[in-house]
């Protein structure tokens, strides 16, 4: 019995260190303390261990990271007309309905070959020097299809004379308080300008609880070199619309209802006092009852209660041995 005790009270003792640890706040999260603007990833294409671990997906992608810069990858698929994904998740930064970033990426292609860059295992951006679209999985996303630059008088790089060779700068927004995403170019002034975007509720919700990095490629010998890939915290031109609370209507008070008037019974004339014989009785002396005292107040909760639980469960914890002890002497 009294090993038993002295489990019970150790056991108290740990489990009161241990519960305060378990409660997290949110703003703890490293995200969450980074202002809007900040970058917060750049990917190392080599892999970065439990936070960003590239390779295949689906398809039969290659990918060639440049020895000389991580953050430079040469991707193409190997197999013709063949649904090639390469990339990975990006544990420290979680895709939900409060969090939003851009992604900022270079694609540098020689001829009119396709590259697609995707969020999570469905949906992203796809296309060619000339045009882009917006993708779900390996389909256009419903109600878009592909932009053409010169279609929408938009002034941006095309192909070098020389070398045959032409590089875009690319944004994607995704904004996941609505569930959207948008693709902007950056023009021959140096502007980014924007290509399209999707309408809140297109997209019901994206496929992964983290954001991710995934480049597709579909055509055999399409070969595309990105670089300068980074994640920016927040929206860098698009707008976040917050949904609106509602004001539960205020209820209006019932009447109140008077409740009616007794009615006062009548009276009752007296019966006749008669007067019973008179015995003497000695009443017993009454005897005093046993003074109670009031329970004492229950102890207030909150931080004080315990931090007062954990110290007295300390003392208990220590003390209990040498109790244990001194009554086995």
């Amino acid at each position: 019995m009294k090993k038993i005790i002295s489990i019970i009270i150790s056991l108290l003792f740990i489990v009161s260190a241990i519960l305060p640890l378990t409660s997290v706040s949110a703003a703890d999260n490293m995200i969450d303390l980074q202002p809007d603007g900040a970058v917060v990833f750049v990917p190392d294409f080599n892999g970065m261990a439990g936070i960003y671990e590239p390779g295949l997906l689906s398809g039969t992608p290659q990918a060639d990271v440049d020895p000389a810069n991580s953050n430079t990858v040469t991707i193409q698929t190997t197999k013709d007309k063949s649904a090639s994904y390469w990339g990975g998740f990006i544990e420290t930064l979680p895709l939900n309905e409060t969090t939003c970033y851009t992604i900022y990426f270079t694609a540098t292609r020689n001829g009119k070959h396709s590259i697609g860059l995707h969020v999570d295992s469905v949906y992203g951006v796809y296309g060619y020097p000339e045009r882009m679209k917006l993708m779900n999985k390996g389909s256009s996303l419903s109600g878009h299809d592909y932009v053409y630059y010169d279609k929408m008088a938009m002034d941006v790089p095309t192909y070098d004379p020389i070398t045959g060779m032409v590089t875009h700068e690319y944004a994607l927004e995704v904004n996941g308080v609505n569930t959207t995403l948008a693709l902007y170019i950056k023009d021959n002034s140096g502007k980014y300008v924007l290509i399209d975007q999707s309408l809140e509720g297109t997209i019901e919700f994206f496929m992964a609880d983290v954001l991710g990095i995934f480049f597709y490629s579909y055509y055999a010998n399409h070969i595309v070199t990105i670089s300068d890939c980074y994640v920016v915290k927040g929206l860098s031109w698009g707008e976040v619309v917050y949904p609106e609370t509602t004001v539960a209507p205020e209820t209006t008070k019932a009447p109140e209802t008077k409740a009616p008037e007794t009615t006062k019974a009548p009276e009752t004339t007296a019966a006749p006092e008669t007067e019973a014989p008179a015995v003497e009785t000695e009443a017993p002396a009454a005897t005093n009852a046993p003074e109670t005292q009031a329970p004492a107040a229950p102890a207030k909760s909150g931080c004080g209660s315990v931090i007062s639980g954990s110290a007295l469960l300390v003392v208990a914890a220590l003390a209990a041995p040498i109790v244990i002890r001194r009554k086995r002497k």
